[in-house]
């Protein structure tokens, strides 16, 4: 039926095989498929959300200028363009950072407008870092000043040691200058003096003397006479010169001794008194039994004469100056 300017059928009609009420249906789908999407000439608007299950090839740049951009499982970008960037981001006009990571709603990765990086574990690093390099600045301060204490301390002793040192320097100094003189003294009051451990021997040209008067020790010699198988003997009397003589160098008189080495009753023994003159020498005899003795003063020589034929015995011949 023919129904104005158009052709009513009730019934579905094909041509050259293609269905007319296959055609409404397929409009119809293509009406829903399509009824989000719109174009001005110029450019295709989708308002609704775009789903596909293959790929999306874009020869352009895309954007998106009104929300943001989420992706959903993972996102990967693979790049073969050479020394174009893989991923660039360009931020503009906005103090927010450019670059955010976030894992189950914690902020983990983040980069500022001013190329800051944030991160939990940088960031600990950082502090760690800083405390760490503040500690060791510290610790340094700290030896520094316990040092240049310890300098200021060490030096402070290094003076007071040394001035300790001066002073007793130049106390031994004074103690020393005090010990020379007396060691000089000494040195003029001993000087006629020389010993050894078993004996001390004052110089011939000394006077010995225990007060300030006429008053001094006696002069004694001892020597050993030893006869063999003689009736007689000789001995030297080393008389040597000595401040004690009345006139010259070994005037005045001495007491002469002769007794055996052991002291025997039965052995001869002579004592007597021998004045010695400059010019010459008497002996007086005072005591004697079985000898007689002479002075010869020429030698100084005293001669003993023993009353027995001959005798083998050793005898101690002694002289002591008596005035």
């Amino acid at each position: 039926m023919v129904d104005g300017s158009k052709l009513v059928v009730s019934t579905d009609a094909t041509f050259n095989d293609v269905s007319v009420a296959q055609l409404r249906s397929d409009s119809n789908t293509l009406l829903d498929r399509t009824q989000k999407i719109s174009s001005d000439g110029s450019a295709t608007y989708i308002t609704g959300d775009l789903n596909c299950d293959s790929n999306i090839n874009v020869q352009g740049q895309l954007f998106n200028i009104n929300a943001e951009t989420k992706v959903s499982d993972h996102f990967l970008v693979q790049s073969d363009g050479g020394s174009v960037s893989a991923v660039k981001i360009e931020n503009s006009n906005n103090t927010s950072p450019p670059l955010v990571v976030d894992h189950s709603g914690v902020s983990i990765f983040s980069l500022g407008i001013d190329g800051t990086i944030s991160n939990s574990n940088i960031q600990q690093i950082e502090l760690n870092l800083a405390t760490e390099i503040s500690d060791r600045e510290t610790a340094v301060s700290n030896e520094a000043t316990s040092r240049q204490n310890a300098d200021t301390t060490l030096q402070t002793n290094i003076d007071n040691l040394q001035a300790s040192v001066n002073n007793t320097t130049n106390s031994l100094q004074g103690e020393i200058d005090a010990v020379e003189i007396r060691a000089n003294d000494l040195e003029d009051k001993t000087q006629n003096i020389t010993a050894d451990e078993d004996e001390t021997i004052f110089d011939a040209l000394t006077q010995i003397k225990w007060g300030s008067g006429e008053q001094y020790f006696s002069i004694k010699s001892r020597e050993l006479l030893s006869v063999v198988a003689s009736n007689s003997a000789d001995h030297v009397l080393d008389f040597q010169s000595h401040q004690y003589s009345i006139s010259g160098a070994n005037t005045g008189v001495y007491e002469v001794c002769l007794m055996s080495s052991d002291a025997s009753s039965s052995t001869p023994f002579f004592n007597g008194k021998l004045v010695k003159y400059s010019d010459s020498g008497v002996m007086y005899p005072i005591a004697s039994y079985k000898v007689s003795a002479s002075y010869t003063h020429a030698t100084d020589t005293i001669s003993f004469v023993f009353d027995d034929e001959a005798i083998t015995k050793d005898f101690i011949v002694s002289w002591q100056l008596i005035n």
